[in-house]
């Protein structure tokens, strides 16, 4: 009987279920051996030489089966099995129940009538007025057969099918005359369906629906997508979608994965025949606001490869890298919503070496430029190696060597273009106590410039010695606060820093910038980030930091304030070197709490001239049983003419235990507009779950873009669009 466990391993279901509910048994579960004997149990025995019959609570356990029945009758001459009344089944992979049970012992073939069941490790169940399977064939039959995800006690929805055949060795499924029933309702019929029994099977997904309006169009278009997934090999597949625009025309958009021991990757492959741009041609906006019409073009397409490879064990690679027909083409086409309005697409080509104390790398990195691009730096190529060492427990040292070629390959422009040479080593030396650390480092920053184009010198050298020195010292009490134990720490922190003026106002600024807004700055040996600029300074940093510890050790809250006092007048800035003889550094303030539901983040940048707040960072997240809410505030370069200052919000809430409630909001409030919004409402109730979604999107030209998602998901069987929480983890993922 233990063939039992072969006709129900279908089950149309390539995936379990997420188990959101507590799920009703169709019998109580028991433990099934996995070896051993056959053990039969019941009330009366009749035995002839015929056949055997045995009657009243009848029980079968042998190894993978249980089973009960009012009636076991087996027939010897025909080596038939036939178990009657009340019967009762479990495998490890099915229980059923039904009244008729029959087993030809040898033609393997068993079939029954009437039958019930539940697949144990799936949240799915049906029924069938006839089942058969031969195990010989590996194939099995289903006559006018039911099948949900739904649990016992609620009949939301059925798919029913005329016949159903499983083939066990083809992994797939084939129904006839299938109608899928909502509440009673027929919603679809299809005269025929094929379907995986497995996660990697060839077959239809299910289709997506949305709506989207691109720039220069005045209304919304539908796009409806057919994908079908082929399962090429174990470690190949391939998904093609053939998507209808409402105005457009067809799409294809083709996404090959594959997974090998030294290499993964996706190559995709998009093309379109696009009706509005080979009639009226491709429309964009311009930085300005001014609408333009170019040539028309008749075929669109882009491409995107993403790879990381391993060659050796000591030699990797990536690439990410794009291609595309014209700068509107996302834009234009909705296939990668992070893409819609940006200006670039990064390109990169590298390789890394690793071996014991030496890495180096070879990187090319240039952009792809979309409509209204700036003037980018590319670099090609970018070479870089690093060699380190600890010297003892205390010392320690490192070099680090960088050719890089920069260039802008596009008209237009009057920036330097050229190749640099960077040598930066360095040496560390550090201390650690129980009540302390303390330590110094020596960095010498030497760069060389050959320069072809736009500079009044074609040769640049310079070489910039930083000299630092710190110090921390970490005090400790035991406290009661909330009627709990704390530890409280007080940590002063000194740094001395001296970096020697040398006149670098020549040189060009191919990737450097100013340090973004963080507390560890304040002690930064360089205030520059990148490699053309070393900023001159004779500073003093000091900070005070407080802790809060648990009974654990973990950190529950800390709060942070600093400065840098400057000895001497700073010359090197990112424009034309003017002095800088500000005795001290705004003020850094840092507040961080970490308690049960709560995490926050806080960093202020305060100008003590007039207390004024120049750069504010707050990040809040709160996450408890069922509501999470994510948020983001910047604020930079406060009360100046580049202000800058927007509000990133999200949160998702379930309300009730069948309604989800989610939302994320970007707010640019220097301007008073919105940059983002998306709105969903979603329904689960454990077997069906359905999401509509909202979504508008500033376009470059003031207006807004309007799109609609509708989300169903049959659990266990389907989904149909993106599902709500994984878009807000995306958006507020970015935080």
């Amino acid at each position: 009987m233990n063939r039992l466990a072969l006709f129900f391993s279908l089950f149309l279901l390539s995936s379990a279920a997420a188990a959101s509910c507590a799920r009703p048994w169709l019998l109580p579960p028991r433990s099934l051996p996995s070896s051993g004997p056959t053990h039969v149990w019941g009330v009366n025995l009749n035995a002839t030489r015929t056949q055997v019959t045995l009657t009243g609570d009848v029980e079968l356990l042998r190894p993978r089966l249980y089973l009960q029945a009012g009636q076991l009758r087996w027939d010897r001459q025909n080596d038939v099995i036939t178990a009657r009344n009340s019967v009762r089944a479990q495998t490890d992979q099915v229980m059923l129940k039904t009244d008729l049970l029959t087993w030809w012992r040898q033609q393997q073939r068993v079939a029954t009538n009437a039958v019930i069941f539940q697949l144990r490790d799936r949240n799915a169940r049906g029924s069938a007025a006839r089942f058969e399977h031969r195990h010989k064939a590996q194939t099995s039959n289903l006559k006018r057969a039911q099948l949900t995800t739904c649990p016992l006690g609620t009949d939301d929805w059925f798919f029913r099918f005329s016949d159903l055949k499983i083939d066990q060795k083809a992994q797939r499924a084939y129904g006839t005359h299938a109608w899928f029933d909502f509440y009673g309702v027929p919603l679809f019929y299809s005269p025929y369906i094929s379907y995986p029994l497995n996660d990697r099977a060839s077959g239809f997904l299910m289709p997506v629906f949305e709506s989207y309006q691109s720039p220069n169009r005045t209304s919304s278009s539908w796009i409806v997508g057919i994908p079908y997934y082929f399962a090429l090999a174990p470690n190949y597949d391939d998904t093609l979608t053939v998507l209808q625009m409402q105005d457009r025309g067809t799409l294809l958009d083709n996404e090959f994965r594959y997974l090998t021991p030294r290499q993964h990757g996706m190559l995709t492959l998009s093309g379109i025949q696009d009706e509005i741009a080979s009639s009226q041609g491709i429309t964009w906006t311009d930085a300005q606001g001014q609408h333009h019409t170019g040539k028309t073009l008749d075929t669109r397409w882009r491409l995107k490869w993403i790879s990381q490879f391993r060659l050796t064990d000591h030699l990797r690679g990536q690439v990410d890298w794009h291609e595309i027909s014209d700068p509107d083409f996302y834009a234009d086409i909705p296939l990668e919503s992070a893409y819609r309005t940006a200006s670039t697409l990064p390109r990169t080509l590298q390789l890394d070496w690793r071996q014991d104390n030496v890495s180096a790398f070879i990187r090319h990195r240039d952009y792809v430029r979309l409509r209204n691009a700036g003037y980018n730096y590319e670099t090609r190529p970018q070479l870089g190696i690093t060699w380190q060492k600890a010297l003892s427990r205390t010392w320690r040292t490192q070099l680090y060597a960088e050719n890089s070629w920069f260039e802008i390959p596009v008209a237009g422009h009057t920036k330097p273009e050229g190749q640099r040479l960077r040598l930066k080593p360095t040496l560390w030396a550090r201390w650690n106590r129980l009540w302390g650390d303390w330590g110094a480092t020596l960095q010498m920053n030497a760069v060389s410039y050959e320069l072809i184009s736009h500079a009044p010198q074609k040769r640049l050298d310079s070489a910039v010695p930083t000299v630092s020195v710190d110090g921390r010292l970490i005090f400790e009490r035991d406290i009661h606060l909330f009627g709990k134990p704390w530890t409280q720490t007080l940590e002063p922190k000194l740094q001395l820093t001296w970096t020697p003026y040398v006149d670098q106002e020549t040189q060009p600024l191919f990737d450097t910038g100013t340090r973004s807004l963080s507390f560890d700055n304040l002690f930064a040996l360089n205030r520059f980030s990148g490699g053309d600029r070393v900023g001159d300074t004779l500073r003093l940093s000091a900070a005070l930091t407080t802790r809060l510890l648990d009974t654990r050790g973990k950190e529950r809250l800390s709060a942070a304030i600093g400065q840098a006092f400057y000895l001497t007048p700073r010359y090197v800035t990112l424009g034309a070197n003017r002095k800088d003889d500000s005795r001290y550094s705004h003020i850094f303030a840092q507040l961080r709490a970490h308690s049960g539901p709560l995490f926050s983040d806080n960093v202020a940048e305060i100008n003590p001239a007039d207390s004024s707040v120049r750069n504010l960072t707050n990040r809040l997240a709160w996450r408890q049983d069922r509501f999470t809410f994510l948020l983001n505030h910047q604020l930079a370069n406060n009360l100046q003419s580049n202000e800058e200052q927007t509000l990133a919000s999200g949160f998702f809430w379930q309300p009730h235990g069948r309604w989800q409630l989610g939302a994320y909001v970007n707010y640019d409030l220097k301007r008073d507009l919105r940059s983002e919004t998306n709105y969903a409402l979603g329904y689960d109730n454990c077997c069906w779950r359905t999401e509509l979604r909202l979504e508008e999107t500033k376009l470059a030209d003031g207006r807004y873009n309007y799109g609609f998602q509708f989300v169903f998901v049959l659990k266990g069987i389907s989904t149909l669009g993106t599902p709500m929480s994984q878009l807000l983890n995306e958006k507020i993922g970015a935080f």
